[in-house]
This record gives structure tokens, C-alpha cells and sequence, in this order.
């Protein structure tokens, strides 16, 4: 189910968009496509969540792309011998 709420900011209205997703036997939940194509993820992204208290969470994309740029850039300097210290005065 989705529902749109509209807020206003000072002069600027924001468009929330709240979606209500069902927990399956398995703890399995599917996310309509129009929320990932908002999100801009596709199969193999990730969902960083963030628990704020017992009752709110917070739910951020991280893109496999920008992950295995990451995991690349942290591979090539181990690969360089250069420590933190030597990388942080330079």
C-alpha cells in the first residue's frame, strides 16, 4: 500500500511518500518497483538500516556499484604499502 503525504517547509512543500510492505513466514519482504526505481536500486543493491529507537528505523540504498568502487579503492591502497598516517600528511 502506498500513501502520499504532502509537508510544508517554509515556502517549500515536500511529497512524502510512505509505503506499508508485509513481513512473509520466512521474514521475506517484497518492495514494490516503483519504490526501487525511485531508490534507483536494482537486484544486488543493499539496504542500509539504521534503528533510531525501538519503534523507528531509517532505510538507506547502497548501490553495488559505488560498494565495488569502494572495496577497489580500499584494495589498491593496501596494495600501495602507503599507511594511514603517510596517506593523512600528504
Amino acid at each position: 500500500m502506498t500513501r502520499f503525504l504532502t509537508h510544508r517547509l517554509s515556502t517549500d512543500i515536500i511529497l512524502l511518500m510512505t509505503y506499508i510492505l508485509d513481513i512473509k513466514q520466512r521474514r521475506q519482504v517484497t518492495f514494490p518497483k516503483d519504490l526501487l526505481t525511485k531508490l534507483g536500486l536494482s537486484e544486488g543493491d543493499k539496504l542500509q538500516i539504521e534503528v533510531r529507537s525501538d519503534s523507528e528505523a531509517v532505510i538507506k540504498p547502497q548501490k553495488r556499484v559505488a560498494l565495488k568502487a569502494l572495496k577497489e579503492i580500499q584494495a589498491i591502497f593496501a596494495r600501495s604499502g602507503i599507511t594511514k598516517n603517510e596517506f593523512a600528511r600528504q
